[in-house]
This record gives structure tokens, C-alpha cells and sequence, in this order.
């Protein structure tokens, strides 16, 4: 009797790990920077804080950890939405890491740390599970969408790398 109560508690489990999407879940993944254009640096920068917690200032500041990721297929309909995170210290590779072999997250918050303990860049991070389309625009915070095909983004692993300032 056991074993039957336990093969009938299974099986709707089974159905619903299917109908759940199986296979076809992915995630655009990407960090979004902020830089200091040093060509007409005047002192201030257009953002404080550390690398691991840093947000924009004046015109910039909305940019930052909060901003919301909105992902729409080509028809204009929602098919995955998130928020940016800071990068912190665990997104960074481990000091034996093979340089050659690291993952865009290890390599994106490598520089981040980098770029912003110079006092460079303000960087943070997303990670939207998204349903699959043709196409996608990709919008983070109030800063426009930019557009890519899926092929594109298979790609490219489904990361994105974009940039304000310099």
C-alpha cells in the first residue's frame, strides 16, 4: 500500500517538473556600467561608493542597484523581468582561478572591482530568467531598450555588457 500512495504522490510531481518548462528556461545575464569620462574629468565623479555598492549621482542617479531589468519578445509582451544587483566580493574568481577558464560573472565583477577601486566605473549586475522569443529588447532602468535577436544572444551565452559614460 505504501508504495502505491508513494507512485500516486510522484507522478503529479513528474507533471508538474514537466509543465514547468523543462528544458527551454534561460536567463539573459549581463553587468551594466557606468563610467568616468576621463577626457573632461572636472573632480566630481558620476557616481560614489564602492565597487560592491556604488550608485549614480546627478544625471545618473537613477543607475544602480534597483534598477529594474525589463525583457520583451518582439511583439512588445513581457517574457522576463528582474532587478540589477551590486557585484560583491563573492561573484569574484577564486585567487588559484584559471584566468583563461572564467565565467562572465567571475570575469564582469573582476573588473568591476578593479575599474572601481580606481575610481573608474560603477557596475552592477542582473540575472532575468526569461520564456524564449525570436527577439528581444532588453530595458534596464530608464536608459532605452536595446534590441537582439535570440541567435544573437545564444551567441553570446545570453550575456550583455552595457556601458553609460565613456
Amino acid at each position: 500500500m505504501r508504495s502505491i500512495i508513494s507512485k500516486l504522490f510522484l507522478i503529479p510531481l513528474a507533471v508538474l517538473a514537466i509543465g514547468c518548462g523543462g528544458g527551454d528556461e534561460k536567463s539573459i545575464q549581463g553587468s551594466f556600467n557606468l563610467l568616468k569620462d576621463l577626457s573632461d574629468f572636472d573632480g566630481d565623479a558620476p557616481f560614489v561608493g564602492p565597487w560592491d555598492g556604488c550608485s549614480g549621482t546627478g544625471g545618473y542617479g537613477d543607475f544602480g542597484p534597483g534598477m529594474n531589468v525589463t525583457v520583451r519578445d518582439g511583439s512588445g509582451n513581457i517574457v522576463g523581468s528582474g532587478s540589477t544587483e551590486s557585484f560583491d566580493s563573492d561573484d569574484l574568481p577564486a585567487e588559484d582561478a584559471d584566468e583563461d577558464n572564467l565565467t562572465d560573472f567571475e570575469e564582469a565583477a573582476a573588473q568591476a572591482e578593479s575599474f572601481g577601486e580606481a575610481g573608474l566605473a560603477c557596475s552592477v549586475k542582473f540575472d532575468v530568467p526569461i520564456k524564449s522569443a525570436e527577439f528581444y529588447e532588453v530595458e534596464i532602468g530608464k536608459r532605452g531598450e536595446l534590441s537582439y535577436s535570440d541567435s544573437e544572444l545564444k551567441d553570446r551565452d545570453y550575456w550583455i555588457s552595457l556601458s553609460l559614460g565613456n
